[in-house]
């Protein structure tokens, strides 16, 4: 990378001469250099531009030296300079220049990165430094460092079970790795940890601490920007997991836990973990197996004694999605080749008066079916509320009646057959579950439907929980759930409706322990595995059922094209959650995170693919779409800047549907939104949310809610502010403001009206006010064509211009 001035040739000025000294760094033989010659070597390059032992020198002189040999060898290194804000509170102006320039010099051998942490500081580069900064090297900085942590050789099992063979399941070790868990990014800045009054130890005990820890490779400590932070890596977490399973199998042993005894979990119980619900005439229960042979009844104890208060009610209770949430979830499933089949929500998700509660909602012109819920870390509660979403009576008595089974001219089940299968290859290819045998109908169906659904919600609250806890009924509840649920989105597939479903997590401090993690992972693993298919047959079916029975209920088994041996997957979902990105790695692989084993040489096996793909839920392409649903409710069109701006101040696709939610429909003919629509829609939003990826400091909470109440205010102002107008509607200080002034005007967000010595100071956000709507001068003037504002990075490369 060249730098913005022309190549300067570099200068190669003649040695200076010396007077040879006994105490010089050099050897004087003249044989090959020794080791000991390149290490004075190599110090004395690193000394240039001061004192060396060899005299004074300059700036020019690492031009002249290590940069010219590096162009004699025909060698351009790479030199990468992180910079954080503190550059322009540390450092003046003419301090700033120097180092930009002398980086200038450099840029004419050297290839210079200058990454900058955040979206602010870029900006302010370039507003202040455009001359000085060498072309081209501003990047942004790289992700955060735990995702590209040093992963230590084997997995993080064998790290975690080679540590916990030396420390023991108690030691003080394990409250540094507590610390850090209790974080939602299971950080802590190195300084907060050596100044934690917590630990019994002082901040020479803590350091002591963590760098053993190091040594076992359970955390690791890295410099972000100016900042060093201490991480807990993954066989951190797993050791911390391995901790909790003992002190909780410890408890059981000794009557301090209310779980219940996992020793009397009946065998057959742990063999299976999807059971399709059952027709009428046949009474064998359909079961799918959790691989290999089975899991253990440690394992039914793991997966259901995780009970909450807020779990043990008798069932779910189902309600209307409001239009605007529906739409986002929709719509957080766009985009390229389809969308996304699972979308990552990385946002704080709604807390829910009952957990236990779903939300649903339909639109029939697109044939577009919602549902909402909170999973719960017992598979058994998160499948019935699947199920209460898909088949409860809100859905059931609207888009799944019986003349939305029957066909038009009266045939007993004509819309489910209307793809050329017969009532037989419903039930032992496409699995649908309480099929009767003979005289099949819509009506009959819907009975034999209903009837296991409600088996299955009455059963719910036989499962109690602490002493009475049942784990063999609430396997078995959690196995007719997964199958149940299975039927009825075959049966939404087959009427040609779509279903997308929200799975939300509000408290990700909990979600992020590693044995619910692993819960919520397989429980959605196996659900997929129902639900996809290769032509009718289900692919938990065919590829991971070890039950011979049940297998050879199947009538036969797909035709798999050699050349494209793809099956696919039916749904969409979303998770949503603060830290969900998270699980990106871990749903990479789903066939290991359901602990599903290929049946190879198993009757009606048959080997195919289901490929799935992972995105982010906040894209362009979902803002763009989602905004277009909300406006076309409103009898409104899109605009490429208003898309930008809600972009921008939102980075959420719920948050963007949320301030649309507010503004009215039109009573005339359809028109174009205008942008002062759109700064009354932002205005409506929790002033939290405006702007929430910005870089903040050390104490960033404080400043990031300061410069969220200034743009607040600022978009529900209807003129200009002066400083203190700004400060007492904003409930910040005045030296708030000119603290975060500087940084909105670099994005181009605020414009600032200096009236002179003497006067006040005015302040507006770049928008047109409700009165200038008709004004082009004002709309000229208030939207730039040149200002960037970015949202936080994600795969697709999401940039906004306004």
């Amino acid at each position: 990378m060249r730098g913005r001035h022309s190549p300067k040739p570099v200068r190669r000025h003649p040695p200076t001469q010396t007077t040879p000294r006994t105490s010089s760094s050099f050897s004087t033989r003249s044989n090959t250099p020794t080791d000991e010659d390149w290490i004075a070597i190599v110090r004395l390059t690193r000394q240039l531009g001061g004192t060396t032992p060899i005299g004074q020198t300059k700036q020019e002189d690492i031009i002249n030296g290590a940069i010219a040999l590096f162009a004699a060898c025909d060698v351009v290194p790479s030199i990468t300079i992180r910079l954080s804000h503190d550059v322009f509170e540390d450092y003046q102006r003419n301090q700033r220049e120097r180092f930009l320039r002398f980086l200038t010099d450099l840029s004419v051998g050297c290839d210079i990165r200058i990454e900058c942490g955040g979206r602010i500081l870029p900006k302010k580069l370039v507003t202040h430094h455009n001359e000085e900064l060498p072309d081209g090297c501003l990047t942004d900085a790289p992700q955060a460092y735990h995702l590209n942590a040093h992963q230590p050789a084997g997995t993080p099992e064998a790290v975690a079970e080679r540590a916990l063979d030396t420390f023991g399941f108690e030691h003080e070790y394990y409250e540094v790795l507590d610390r850090l868990a209790a974080n939602p990014s299971n950080r802590r800045p190195f300084k907060a940890l050596r100044q934690d009054l917590t630990f019994d130890v002082s901040a020479n005990g803590v350091q002591k601490r963590v760098d053993r820890l190091r040594e076992f490779d359970l955390v690791a400590v890295d410099q972000l920007n100016t900042d060093a932070f201490v991480q807990l890596l993954p066989a951190g977490e797993e050791l911390l997991d391995l901790r909790a399973q003992e002190r909780q199998a410890q408890a059981r042993l000794d009557d301090y836990e209310t779980g219940p005894d996992a020793t009397s979990t009946p065998s057959d119980a742990s063999n299976s973990d999807v059971t399709d619900p059952q027709n009428p005439q046949q009474v064998r229960v359909f079961s799918a197996s959790t691989g290999g042979g089975g899991g253990s009844a440690g394992d039914a104890w793991m997966e259901t004694a995780t009970a909450t208060a807020d779990d043990e009610a008798p069932g779910s209770r189902c309600f209307w999605l409001p239009p605007a949430h529906q739409h986002a979830i929709v719509a957080a499933c766009t985009g390229e080749n389809g969308g996304p089949d699972i979308a990552l929500a990385d946002e704080q998700a709604p807390t829910r008066d009952q957990p236990r509660d779903c939300w649903v909602g339909y639109d029939e012109d697109r044939k577009e079916v919602v549902v909402s819920i909170q999973p719960s870390p017992v598979a058994a509660y998160t499948m019935t509320r699947v199920c209460t979403g898909l088949l409860g009576p809100l859905l059931r008595n609207t888009i799944l009646t019986a003349a939305d089974l029957d066909g038009e001219d009266g045939e007993p089940l004509g819309k489910l057959l209307e793809a050329g299968v017969s009532t037989t290859a419903l039930r032992n290819i496409h699995q649908l579950g309480c099929l009767p045998e003979q005289s099949a109908t819509g009506d009959g169906y819907r009975e034999e439907l209903t009837e296991e659904f409600v088996g299955i919600i009455e059963d719910v609250p036989k499962i109690k929980s602490g002493e009475d806890f049942d784990s063999a009924l609430a396997r078995s509840v959690c196995q007719r759930a997964h199958g149940l649920a299975g039927t009825a989105m075959r049966i939404y597939e087959l009427l040609g409706w779509s279903v997308t479903q929200e799975w939300t997590f509000p408290d990700w401090q909990s979600v992020n322990r590693p044995e619910r993690r692993r819960i919520y992972q397989k429980t959605l693993a196996k659900h997929i595995a129902v639900v996809s298919r290769y032509g009718g047959y289900p692919a938990h079916r065919i590829l991971y059922e070890n039950d011979d029975e049940i297998r050879a209920d199947s009538l036969g088994c797909p035709s798999v094209d050699d050349i494209d041996p793809t099956g696919e997957c039916f749904g969409n979902w979303v998770l949503r959650g603060s830290g969900i990105d998270r699980w990106a790695s871990d749903l990479m692989d789903l066939e290991a995170a359901g602990e599903m084993e290929l049946q190879e040489g198993k009757r009606n096996y048959t080997p195919f693919l289901i490929e799935l793909s992972i995105g982010q839920a906040t894209r362009k392409e979902t803002i763009e779409t989602a905004a277009e649903r909300l406006c076309e409710m409103k009898d409104l069109t899109l605009t490429r800047p208003a898309t930008a701006l809600l972009a921008a101040f939102t980075d959420s696709v719920f948050r963007t549907t949320e301030a649309l939610s507010g503004l009215a429909t039109t009573c005339d003919f359809e028109r174009d939104i205008t942008l002062d629509e759109i700064r009354f829609a932002l205005g409506t939003l929790d002033p939290a949310s405006l702007l929430p990826n910005l870089d903040t400091d050390e104490d960033g909470t404080r400043q990031k809610s300061a410069r969220s109440k200034i743009v607040h205010t600022l978009l529900t102002a209807r003129e200009p502010l002066s400083t203190r107008e700004l400060a007492d509607q904003a409930g910040v200080s005045t030296e708030s403001i000119r603290n975060h002034r500087d940084d909105l005007a670099a994005l181009g967000l605020l414009e600032i009206d200096d009236r002179g010595v003497g006067k006040a100071t005015f302040y507006r956000l770049r928008l047109p006010f409700k009165d200038e709507r008709d004004d082009q001068y004002a709309l000229d003037r208030c939207i730039s064509p040149t200002v960037q504002v970015r949202s936080r990075c994600t795969p697709f490369g999401m940039s906004f211009t306004i």
